[in-house]
């Protein structure tokens, strides 16, 4: 049942928690777009409101898993750590080049047509989730300093 074996019973029953209430909220808020979508107000159109409901969603997940310490195995210490640091370091080149390349081809267009904005979109969006998982990183090594 559990593929990953260094996840301990505890962690796999938060993860499994966080999943179906994720799962829950998710169902409900495609529920209210559809109500809301048959009601004649549309915030969105089709497949953006469906994508940007499940990215909310998986965002939660993510960070919740990795804020209770479910993401990483009790074996996994600190072994990721300098990937998540050359991450950064490599996220902020890309963020740097981004602006560089929006400001030196400045267009009047849409957000998405000018890849200097493209690039800075995904920078900031990597740059989001390393810094979630330094931070999940953090509060374990601080948990686990206070049961030694």
């Amino acid at each position: 049942m559990n593929r990953n074996d260094k996840l301990d019973e505890m962690q796999v029953q938060r993860k499994n928690k966080i999943g179906s209430s994720c799962f829950m909220i998710m169902f409900y808020l495609l529920f209210i777009d559809i109500g809301l979508h048959e009601m004649g107000i549309r915030w969105m159109a089709y497949p953006i409101n469906v994508l940007i409901i499940i990215s909310i969603c998986m965002a939660y997940y993510l960070i919740k898993i990795i804020w209770t310490g479910s993401y990483l195995g009790v074996s996994i210490k600190n072994q990721n750590s300098r990937h998540v640091i050359g991450g950064i370091i490599a996220s902020v080149i890309l963020l740097i080049s981004g602006i560089i390349i929006s400001i030196l081809f400045r267009e009047n267009t849409n957000i998405l047509s000018n890849i200097g904005n493209t690039i800075i979109l995904i920078a900031l969006f990597i740059l989001t989730i390393l810094v979630i998982i330094s931070l999940g990183n953090i509060s374990r090594r601080k948990s686990d300093s206070g049961e030694d």
